[in-house]
C-alpha cells in the first residue's frame, strides 16, 4: 500500500481557472436538478421505477463530478477525486443499457426490431460490465503500485474513459437507429432524442479532442468543460423522453429556471470580477465603485430572473407540452356555470367542458356512492372504482359542497395518450372548486326558497286563522242586531218580524255559502248588502231611501267578504236610526291609481263629539272588526277614515290596494 498523502496526483494537472468554474456551476447546477428531478418522480407516487433509477443516476452522476473539482480546489488528497470520478463514470455506463432496455419496452417493435434490439441490449451490458471492471481494476492498482508507475498509467485510464464516452454513443446511437424509426411522434420527442444523441456526441468529440490534440490552454478548458457537461443535454433528452411522472412540467420549469438563473449568475460574475474589478481599480473609492456595481448587479439579475420565471412558465405550459391558457378556461366555465340552475345540467356541462379542453375521452363526475372509498375529511385523493381495479392516489378529486364531498371528479392515469401533468391536476382541483361553489350556492338558494315558501305558508295560514275569527266575530254581532230588531217588531208588527225573519234566514244562506271565502268581489258585496237592506226596510219602512253608485272598475275589484256590511249597519244603526223623518243611505265605489275606495254615508245625527274630534273610528264591535281587518291584511296601506259631513250625517270610508294582499 502506498501513501497516498505522500504525493499529490491529481486528474487536473493542466486545468485553467475558467475550467474549473464552469465545471463547478455546470455540476452544481446538475446536482440541483437531479435532486429535484428525484424529489419530484418520488413524490408522484410512480409505479415505473425507471425513473427514479434514472433520477438516482442523474444524481449519483452530477454529485460526485461536484465532489471531483470541490475536492480539486479545496487542495484535498488525489485519492477522493480518483474514487469520485471511478464512481461517476461507474454509473455513467449503465445509462446506455438502460435507454435501450426503455426503447425495447414496445409492443410494436417488429420481430426482427425487437431481436436485433436484444442483442444491442446484451452487447450494451457486456461491453459497460467490461469497461466498469477495467476502470475499476485500474483504480485497484492506485492501492498496490508506485506513483511513478501510476503516473505513467494516467493516459491508460483515459483511453477507459474515452472508450466509456464512445461506447455509450455507439450503444445509444444504434437503439435510436434500430428501434425508434416510426416510434417518434411528434416534434417534443423528436427534440429529446436529438438532445440525447447530440449531447453524447459533443462528448465523444471533444474527448477525441482533448485526447489526441495539443490544443492551447484556453480552448482545451473550454472542450474539457463541453466534454463533462455535455452529458446534461443527453440526461435532460432522456429524462423528457422517458418520463411520464405528474410533475414533469414542474421539473422542466424547474430546470429551466435554475439553468437561466445560473447563466445570469456567472454572467455576473463574469462583470464583477473582470470589467467591474478594472474600473473599479482606476477610481478613486474602488471599494466602494466596486459595492455599487455589485449591488446593480445582484438587482438586475433578480429582475430578469422575475422576468425569464413568467416566460419559461407560459413557454413550458403553451410550447412545450402544448397546454392551453388555464386561466382563461376556468374563468369561461366559471361563467358557464353561474347560468345554470341545476345540479344535473352543471355536471354535464363540467364533464363536457373538461373533456374538450384535456382532450381526454374519460372523465367524470361521479357521485359518492360510487366510489368504494371516498376522500378521507383531510381531503385526501383517493378512490377505488365499484369492481376491485387499483387507481392511482390522484384519481379522483373531491368536489366539496359545504363540509361534505358528495361528489368527485374522476380521470383516467392510464391507457391514455397523454399525461396528466401537474399543471392539468391544477387545473382539474379548480374546476372542483367551482362546481363546488356552485352547487353550494344553489343549494343556499333552494334553501332560501324553501324558507320563503315556508314563511309564506305560515303566514297565509296566521291570516286565515285572524280573518276566520274575525269573521266569526261578524256573523254572531249581526245576528244578535237582527234578533233584537226581529224581537221589537214582534208584538206590535207580528208580519212584519215574519217577513224579517225569512229576508234574514236568506241573509245567512248566503254567508254560509261564502264561509269559506276569505274574498269576494265588489259586485258580490253589494248583492249581500242590498239583501240585508231589505231586513232593515221592514223596521224602517218608507222613511229609508238607498242610492247605490258604484263603478264597473270597482265592482270587478277583490275585498275582503263582509267589509262594507258592519258600514252599513253601522250608519243606520248610530247614524240614522236615532233621527226622525227621511233617511238616507248613500253606499259609493271607486277604483284610482291602484286603490278601492268604498263609502257609505248618511243623513243621520253624525259622529259622537269624542269621534269628530280625531276622527277616529267608533269602539263599536263591527267598525273595529273591519278595521283590524284591514290592518291584517293590508298592512298601512288600508285605512278606514270616519267623518262628519257639513250638512249633516257622517261618512265612513275604507281604502286599500286592489288586488289582494299587499304586504
Amino acid at each position: 500500500m502506498v501513501n497516498l498523502g505522500s504525493e499529490v496526483l491529481s486528474l487536473f494537472q493542466q486545468t485553467a481557472e475558467p475550467n474549473l468554474a464552469g465545471q463547478l456551476v455546470g455540476y452544481g447546477v446538475g446536482t440541483i436538478l437531479s435532486f429535484l428531478f428525484l424529489a419530484l418522480v418520488t413524490r408522484s407516487s410512480e409505479t415505473n421505477k425507471r425513473l427514479r433509477y434514472l433520477a438516482l443516476c442523474g444524481l449519483v452522476w452530477n454529485a460526485c463530478g461536484l465532489a471531483i473539482y470541490v475536492a480539486h480546489v479545496m487542495g484535498a488528497s488525489s485519492w477522493i477525486e480518483h474514487s469520485a470520478d471511478v464512481t461517476k463514470f461507474g454509473i455513467g455506463k449503465l445509462w446506455p443499457v438502460s435507454a435501450v432496455a426503455a426503447w425495447l419496452d414496445n409492443d410494436a417493435l417488429s420481430p426482427l426490431r425487437r431481436k436485433l434490439g436484444k442483442w444491442l441490449l446484451g452487447l450494451s451490458i457486456a461491453t459497460g460490465t467490461f469497461l466498469f471492471l477495467a476502470q475499476f481494476g485500474w483504480f485497484w492498482q492506485m492501492f498496490h503500485w508506485d506513483w511513478g508507475v501510476l503516473r505513467d498509467s494516467l493516459a491508460r485510464y483515459a483511453f477507459i474513459r474515452n472508450c466509456s464516452d464512445f461506447n455509450a454513443l455507439a450503444v445509444v446511437g444504434g437503439g435510436a437507429w434500430i428501434l425508434l424509426p416510426g416510434q417518434v411522434h411528434g416534434w417534443f420527442q423528436k427534440l429529446a432524442v436529438t438532445s440525447i444523441l447530440l449531447g453524447l456526441t459533443i462528448n465523444t468529440v471533444c474527448a477525441l479532442l482533448h485526447a489526441y490534440l495539443q490544443l492551447p490552454l484556453g480552448v482545451d478548458s473550454v472542450v474539457v468543460t463541453l466534454e463533462q457537461q455535455s452529458i446534461i443535454l443527453a440526461v435532460i433528452g432522456a429524462v423528457f423522453y422517458f418520463a411520464r411522472f405528474r410533475a414533469l412540467d414542474v421539473f422542466v420549469k424547474l430546470s429551466l429556471r435554475v439553468v437561466i438563473a445560473a447563466t445570469l449568475a456567472m454572467t455576473a460574475s463574469y462583470i464583477a470580477f473582470g470589467p467591474l474589478e478594472r474600473i473599479s481599480q482606476k477610481t478613486v473609492e474602488p471599494y466602494a465603485v466596486k459595492v455599487a456595481g455589485l449591488a446593480a448587479l445582484v438587482g438586475f439579475v433578480i429582475l430578469l430572473a422575475g422576468r425569464f420565471a413568467t416566460a419559461i412558465d407560459a413557454f413550458v405550459e403553451t410550447r412545450v407540452f402544448g397546454k392551453p391558457n388555464y386561466r382563461q378556461a376556468a374563468a369561461q366555465l366559471r361563467e358557464k356555470l353561474g347560468l345554470l340552475e341545476t345540479a344535473t345540467e352543471i355536471v354535464l356541462t363540467t364533464e363536457e367542458f373538461v373533456r374538450s379542453t384535456l382532450q381526454i375521452d374519460d372523465i367524470r363526475i361521479l357521485p359518492q356512492a360510487a366510489l368504494s372509498r371516498p376522500a378521507d375529511t383531510l381531503g385526501e385523493e383517493f378512490a377505488e372504482p365499484e369492481g376491485g381495479g387499483q387507481r392511482d392516489a390522484d384519481t379522483a378529486i373531491p368536489i366539496t359542497v359545504g363540509h361534505q364531498a358528495p361528489y368527485f371528479l374522476v380521470f383516467p392515469t392510464q391507457g391514455t395518450q397523454s399525461t396528466v401533468l401537474s399543471m392539468d391536476l391544477n387545473f382539474l382541483r379548480e374546476v372542483s372548486m367551482l362546481v363546488g361553489r356552485r352547487l353550494e350556492a344553489l343549494e343556499r338558494e333552494k334553501d332560501r326558497v324553501e324558507r320563503a315558501r315556508h314563511e309564506a305558508q305560515l303566514t297565509h295560514q296566521v291570516l286565515s286563522a285572524e280573518l276566520r275569527a274575525l269573521r266569526a266575530q261578524v256573523n254572531p254581532h249581526f245576528l244578535f242586531n237582527s234578533l233584537n230588531t226581529i224581537a221589537a217588531l214582534i208584538p206590535p208588527e207580528p208580519e212584519k218580524a215574519e217577513l224579517m225573519t225569512v229576508r234574514l234566514a236568506k241573509v245567512f244562506r248566503h254567508v254560509l255559502t261564502h264561509a269559506d271565502r276569505s274574498f269576494s268581489t265588489v259586485e258580490e258585496e253589494i248583492d249581500f248588502v242590498r239583501t240585508y237592506l231589505e231586513i232593515e226596510k221592514v223596521r224602517f219602512g218608507d222613511r229609508l231611501s238607498i242610492q247605490i253608485d258604484v263603478s264597473e272598475a270597482a265592482e270587478a275589484a277583490t275585498v275582503p267578504s263582509l267589509i262594507l256590511q258592519p258600514l252599513v249597519e253601522n250608519a243606520l244603526k248610530h247614524g240614522l236610526a236615532p233621527k226622525l223623518g227621511i233617511n238616507k243611505l248613500i253606499i259609493r265605489g271607486s277604483l284610482t291609481q291602484g286603490y278601492l275606495s268604498l263609502s257609505v254615508e248618511d243623513n243621520g245625527v253624525g259622529l259622537r263629539s269624542v269621534d269628530r274630534e280625531n276622527d277616529t273610528p267608533s269602539t263599536g264591535l263591527g267598525l273595529r272588526n273591519v278595521e283590524e281587518r284591514l290592518r291584517t291584511i293590508y298592512g298601512a296601506k288600508g285605512t278606514l277614515v270616519l267623518q262628519n259631513m257639513a250638512l249633516g250625517g257622517s261618512r265612513a270610508t275604507v281604502q286599500f290596494p286592489a288586488g289582494g294582499i299587499a304586504w
